[in-house]
């Protein structure tokens, strides 16, 4: 029975940059993979040795990698390896230097097709950018409103421009940098983020708002950074998982850094600034009964005793006060 193995050279975005194809029956297949011009493969990497790996295409579908000896090693079956002997070959994805082989046999699971429309395809994905900018917009001219403006149609235009423009120009970065990595632009999921990022600012913010007044909260700064910070890191989570290959743990952690960082210099600098500006007012305190605020005190009888001794003790100061600064003729007069 014949056996047949491709080997594909993977480009910076995944894309398929050559195709080499072997055909084996009844024996064993040995394909040497490197830069130098015997291999059977071929890979202009100056970080791949000459003959970097040896793949052996067994007659029962299973591929063994051994590393001759290389001096990065390779990316195997989702690790790093060094010196590999023999290794069973898991996942097809092979890493050496800064290049990836894909290892393909007639054994291999393929994903079910994918349709071209449907719910499925582009059109779940226009679904969820249309939602997220109607409800922007629908919030947007909720908001509006309650601000009761003389003519509310201008009072929107100068709402509903700005806002525009934001969201176009984010989107088309986002995009921008998702073709750039990716060869894709994917402007619609960018939208569908960028959209309901900001619906959920505005909103989180209303309703917080709301709360704090109902419940009486003075803790209520740092909820908003607290809201502020999980939505800018789930946004910005979402746009580079969306525009690069880079794994989503890796996105994760620089993620929470970034905003982290960024959330806190901007506090840092709001509250030099607070501490500079004389028409800052601080915050009053709690709203509470009267009884909160009493406190016992003396007994009438009590404070009148003590009023004598008062009077002789700011006497005795003024007098003092007078030998040491003695008041000009035309004060006294």
């Amino acid at each position: 029975m014949e056996s047949l193995t491709v080997i594909e050279v993977l480009g910076a975005h995944g894309d398929v940059a050559a195709r080499y194809r072997f055909a084996h029956s009844g024996t064993d297949r040995q394909i040497r993979v490197g830069r130098a011009i015997h291999c059977d493969v071929i890979v202009d990497d100056p970080r791949v040795a000459a003959e970097h790996l040896i793949l052996r295409c067994h007659a029962d579908g299973n591929v063994t990698v051994t590393d001759p000896g290389s001096i990065n090693g390779l990316t195997l079956n989702g690790s790093r390896v060094r010196g590999a002997r023999e290794e069973r070959l898991l996942d097809p994805i092979i890493g050496l230097g800064r290049t990836r082989i894909r290892v393909r046999t007639l054994g291999e699971s393929l994903a079910p097709e994918q349709p071209v429309g449907g719910i499925g395809g582009r059109h779940r994905k226009l679904l969820l950018a249309a939602s997220g900018v109607a409800a922007l917009m629908a919030f947007t001219v909720f908001e509006t409103w309650l601000e009761a403006p003389v003519d509310l149609v201008d009072a929107l235009a100068s709402e509903l421009l700005p806002l525009t423009i934001v969201v176009a120009v984010w989107t088309s970065v986002w995009a921008m940098l998702t073709r750039l990595n990716l060869s894709v632009w994917r402007w619609l999921p960018h939208l569908a983020i960028a959209s309901t990022a900001l619906v959920g600012l505005g909103a989180g913010n209303w309703l917080l708002e709301i709360l704090a007044f109902a419940a009486q909260i003075r803790s209520l700064p740092l909820f908003k950074l607290l809201g502020l910070f999980l939505l800018g890191a789930w946004a910005l989570y979402m746009h580079v998982r969306l525009a690069t290959r880079i794994r989503p743990p890796r996105i994760a952690v620089a993620t929470v850094i970034l905003v982290g960082s960024l959330l806190g210099l901007m506090t840092w600098t709001h509250h030099l600034s607070r501490e500079k500006d004389v028409n800052v007012v601080a915050e009053l305190g709690p709203i509470l009964p009267p009884t909160f605020y009493l406190v016992d005190g003396k007994s009438l009888h009590d404070f009148s005793s003590g009023l004598g001794a008062l009077k002789a003790e700011a006497d005795e100061r003024r007098a003092s006060a007078l030998r040491k600064d003695p008041e000009p003729e035309e004060d006294r007069d």
